[in-house]
């Protein structure tokens, strides 16, 4: 009955369709095009989560993921209006008195709408992606009468359908972009089309190819045989695929062995070659003939109004004669030495106006945050300063992780390039018909096991972090806290060298003459 009251069922169907697709254009659509248009791969350094919001805050793609995520909202809320049957969610009050009040349940759902997208936009912020809070405080639903309770609810089931819809969005696209896309088979000369993106400054398109190099270096197949003896034995390129290929990948070792010696530092500045002097002219054994000056052809004659329009150019007769003739500097540099000066001391003022500002505020700050602790420390009970020392230190505390995700930004693409190069070391012994690779293997070597020493002596110090409590001493529940935040971190550390350690030990072994070491050593990462 009720489908046949609403026009029938292929009516309904219709409808129900294009609520859909309207709901998708403007709520999930947006989500993807933001995360398209900012995708990189260069993850936040931020180790605490004050520090990463205030980097959040310095970034332009959250002041715009933000609008965006806004406006999405408000298009789901106003749809959401439109399409619901229930009257009492009109742009204005349906009262004969006062017929022009905005209707307050509305505003509340967007208000709510605004908030939600305010804290999802915050949450992908710490999630790196682009954090989650609730939706409503039970503060602020206590202080609504109780007749607007049902506005609670529809707010609270809308904004639920609108973060499901952002997430499933999301989750879409973080698991279909990372994959690696094959372009071998879709170009003429794949080697040479993989080469090229190995070598390219962006770091996605790099990864792109070095996963596609990966799977040709390690096959069996006739066809990555053939394409693995293109790139040795190339002699069309100067220089050639190969020596192209080895050197983009040691650099790019070699810049995150440094960044990870360094802990993540900037590099110093490199010193500057002093300028060599200027050689001397030759001089010429003989004199030389001084040339004709003189124009040689002889110049056409030129109409009378020619000629006084080009006496009054800017580069005319008359222009001429004024910078030929004598004018005291006092009359040249009347403007300067007026307007400079001014210039000047107005700049000076403005910066001395904002320094002071500055100052003032931060003095201001300072002040009232030391009255409200001074406050809170002698009038608040002992329990809520300890859960606000607790919060405190959670948001300002470093987290291990992160730091040591900082010092390794790239480990998914190193890994990639140890085991591209391993596999191609080993195929050399059968392939390369003129052992071009040969020459190269003893600097593979080298960096690769640098690599993994500094690893695995920085593994040993991130475990020294972390002691056990001991079983015979009763620890208080903060100390217990504590012991486990640093064992998290210390697990979490691990996993993030983990991923460099394990990824290329197992490529080592694939060497004949590394096996036989590890062996015999019993070399552990």
């Amino acid at each position: 009955w009720s489908i046949w009251g609403s026009g029938g069922l292929v009516h309904k169907l219709f409808a129900s369709l294009l609520y859909a697709s309207t709901f998708w254009i403007v709520g999930a659509l947006p989500s993807i095009i933001l995360r398209k248009r900012y995708v990189t791969a260069d993850s936040s350094i931020a180790n605490s989560p004050s520090k990463t919001v205030q980097q959040a805050l310095c970034k332009p793609i959250t002041f715009h993921a933000l609008l965006t995520h806004v406006a999405s909202a408000i298009l789901i809320a106003t749809i959401h209006a439109f399409v619901s049957s229930e009257a009492k969610l009109t742009l204005f009050v349906k009262s004969k008195k006062h017929p022009h009040y905005l209707n307050g349940r509305l505003i509340f759902l967007l208000c709510s709408q605004v908030l939600l997208a305010s804290a999802f936009t915050m949450r992908n912020a710490m999630l790196d992606r682009y954090l989650l809070r609730h939706f409503m405080r039970s503060s602020i639903i206590s202080l609504l009468p109780s007749h607007h309770l049902a506005t609670i609810v529809q707010a609270w089931s809308l904004g639920s359908v609108t973060v499901d819809v952002w997430e499933f969005s999301n989750a879409l696209f973080d698991f279909y972009v990372p994959m690696p896309v094959r372009i071998g088979l879709a170009s003429a000369d794949p080697i040479v089309t993989l080469v090229s993106g190995a070598t390219s400054t962006d770091k996605i398109i790099k990864q792109f190819a070095y996963a596609e190099l990966q799977d040709i270096a390690s096959s069996d197949s006739p066809t990555a045989s053939a394409q693995r003896t293109a790139l040795f034995n190339d002699q069309k390129f100067m220089p050639s695929l190969w020596s192209s290929l080895t050197r983009e990948s040691l650099i790019t070792l070699g810049h995150d062995y440094q960044h990870f010696i360094r802990k993540g530092a900037p590099a110093p500045p490199q010193p500057t070659a002093p300028a060599a002097p200027r050689a001397a002219d030759p001089i010429l054994p003989s004199t030389p003939k001084k040339l004709i000056q003189k124009p040689i052809y002889q110049s056409a004659r030129q109409s009378p109004i020619h000629n006084v329009i080009d006496s009054l150019a800017a580069d005319g007769s008359f222009a001429q004669a004024i910078e030929e003739t004598h004018v005291p500097d006092v009359f040249r540099s009347v403007t300067n030495a007026v307007v400079e000066p001014a210039n000047a001391a107005a700049k000076h003022e403005v910066q001395k106006v904002r320094e002071a500002g500055m100052s003032f505020l931060g003095h201001l700050k300072s002040q009232a945050g030391g009255v409200v602790a001074g406050a809170m420390t002698q009038y608040a009970p002992a329990r809520v300063n300890d859960f606000l020392e607790t919060c405190r230190a959670w948001w300002t505390k470093e987290r291990l992780g992160k730091v040591v995700e900082g010092y390794l930004p790239n480990r998914q693409l190193d890994v990639l390039i140890v085991q591209v190069l391993t596999h191609l070391v080993c195929a050399s012994l059968t392939e390369d018909r003129y052992g071009v690779v040969q020459r190269d293997i003893p600097k593979i070597l080298e960096a690769m096991l640098s690599f993994l020493s500094e690893i695995e002596v920085y593994q040993k110090e991130v475990n020294a972090l972390y002691t056990p409590p001991p079983t015979n001493v009763r620890l208080s529940v903060k100390e217990l806290d504590e012991s486990e935040f640093v064992r998290g971190q210390v697990e979490r550390a691990g996993e993030v060298l983990a991923e460099v350690g394990d990824g290329e030990l197992p490529s080592f072994h694939r060497i004949p003459t590394l096996r036989l070491l590890f062996s015999a050593e019993g070399w552990r990462c």
